[in-house]
């Protein structure tokens, strides 16, 4: 295995240390979406289910990995060669480096109830899962395939919608210190409308 793809396994690695170590609060998480609701057919059809393929579609680099080093003759994609490897690791490190850097920023004290807008959330309403889709991409480009653009895909349209939901909460819950924090910083990418 190449170092490049060494480089996403680590990546991967680190992603359980850092739910156990610094978890996010998200009433748009799995586990937020609980809440008082009691699950039913409905309730896991809404919102278990997409989440299930989310987590999945998010695993797929790293399931491609696993697969090419077991059975590269069967495994649907190869990897890529050096110029995309080395691009490939590159989004890995910065994505990884993106989402560290914006828990650490959500992590650091404040009051209760207080908008954050330092650190990297100066520029992203959401720089830690933009952080995410930077990984993912990264993942991509070292398997380049149509799986993993649809991988891709389907992980980013369903954090969007988990995004709107945390939205309508922080929205809700901060009030006019939000509705002022969402006019002057793009939900996504800095000098966009989005």
């Amino acid at each position: 295995m190449n170092i490049a793809l060494w480089i996403l396994v680590l990546g991967y690695a680190s992603l359980p240390v850092e739910l156990v170590l610094a978890p996010v609060p998200s009433v748009a998480s799995a586990v937020g979406q609980l809440g008082p609701a009691r699950p039913n057919t409905r309730w896991a059809v809404r919102h278990l289910l997409p989440a299930v393929v989310a987590v999945a579609a998010f695993a797929w680099p790293a399931v491609l990995v696993v697969w090419h080093a077991l059975s590269p003759a069967t495994c649907p994609a190869a990897p890529a060669g050096p110029t995309l490897a080395a691009v490939g690791a590159t989004l890995v490190v910065l994505g990884r480096a993106a989402t560290l850097w914006a828990v650490a920023a959500l992590r650091r004290p404040r009051p209760p109830g207080t908008c954050i807008t330092w650190g990297p959330y100066a520029f992203s309403r959401n720089p830690a899962l933009m952080g995410l889709h930077v990984f993912l991409l990264g993942g991509v480009t070292l398997f380049p395939a149509w799986p993993s653009l649809l991988a891709l895909a389907v992980f980013v349209a369903h954090m969007h919608r988990r995004v709107r939901t945390e939205e309508q909460h922080l929205g809700e819950t901060l009030g006019d210190a939000y509705a002022r924090y969402r006019a002057h910083v793009p939900r996504y990418l800095p000098g966009t409308p989005w």
